[in-house]
């Protein structure tokens, strides 16, 4: 992509956050590619984190997993929301070492592990397919594993019916599918509900705002539910993990200020292009 044509894809989003309008986010949206200072390469070390926190569950969801599915001779693993950089095959790695400890514990074969890496369709795959030297090096004397790309939005249907084994999913499922329509403008006409100068939930946004937002996640959340149990044998198993709040209230300051910071420099910039 052209520097001319990402600053316009930019532009696109600084004005869809800000004034409601309705752009396709899975054609515009994805973490910034390749490996420079601003790259998700690059300042990723927080997702990085999370993923090794919850290593013990995902370890522990694969054994089970593979023995709840009777021991299949093919494991198909799937990230959703996979990015580049150095997290981009962390989950997958750790699922294939716990299956393989647990098949030298049970003195089994292991399997073939068919890993499938997903992502929205403007995600680096080239950047994840040229660390996989890497990736099979540490590897040396283990079972086979097959890395596949799988573009597309984890909002519908990505794979075969029951087709999957287990599904894993770290920091991505906070991003919605859209904006909500009750904060969209459509063919001129006003926004139901206007959270104006911002590009979040804050302590000042009306009601109706965190409702919207609410509805939102709870369309999405269950597309996805709903994708995935058509996608998922019986005996597979989901590890999802993602932001929450600590209670109800939609607008901690606590959470707020990082927010505030993005805010005021998406104002800035969409005060210089519109």
């Amino acid at each position: 992509m052209s520097r001319e044509t990402a600053v316009h894809h930019g532009r696109l989003a600084i004005q869809a956050a800000l004034f409601g309008t309705v752009m396709d986010l899975k054609k515009y949206f994805h973490m910034n590619s390749g490996a420079g200072k601003n790259s998700y390469a690059s300042n990723s070390k927080i997702q990085g984190l999370i993923i090794c926190k919850s290593q013990s569950v995902r370890r522990e969801a694969a054994v089970e997993a593979y023995l709840g599915t009777d021991w299949p001779a093919t494991m198909s693993v799937a990230d959703l929301g996979c990015s580049s950089g150095p997290t981009a095959l962390l989950e997958v790695e750790d699922i294939m070492e716990a299956i393989e400890r647990e098949c030298v514990e049970l003195r089994r074969q292991p399997p073939e592990f068919n890993l499938l890496l997903n992502d929205l369709y403007g995600n680096d795959f080239n950047a994840v397919f040229r660390s996989l030297p890497e990736f099979y090096s540490r590897r040396p004397g283990k079972g086979l594993c097959f890395v596949t790309g799988v573009p597309g939005t984890f909002y519908g249907r990505l794979f075969a019916a029951k087709s999957l084994h287990l599904v894993c999913s770290s920091s991505s499922l906070h991003w919605l599918s859209q904006m909500p329509e009750e904060l969209q403008q459509k063919e001129g006409s006003p926004a139901a509900c206007v959270n104006k100068g911002k590009v979040f939930i804050s302590a000042g946004s009306p009601p109706c705002v965190a409702e919207a937002y609410r509805k939102q996640f709870h369309r999405d959340f269950t597309t996805f539910l709903r994708c995935r149990a058509e996608e998922i044998v019986r005996g597979g198993l989901m590890v999802l993990a993602f932001m929450s709040r600590k209670n109800r209230e939609a607008a901690m300051m606590e959470d707020l200020y990082i927010w505030e910071l993005l805010a005021d420099a998406l104002n800035a910039m969409a005060s210089e292009v519109c």
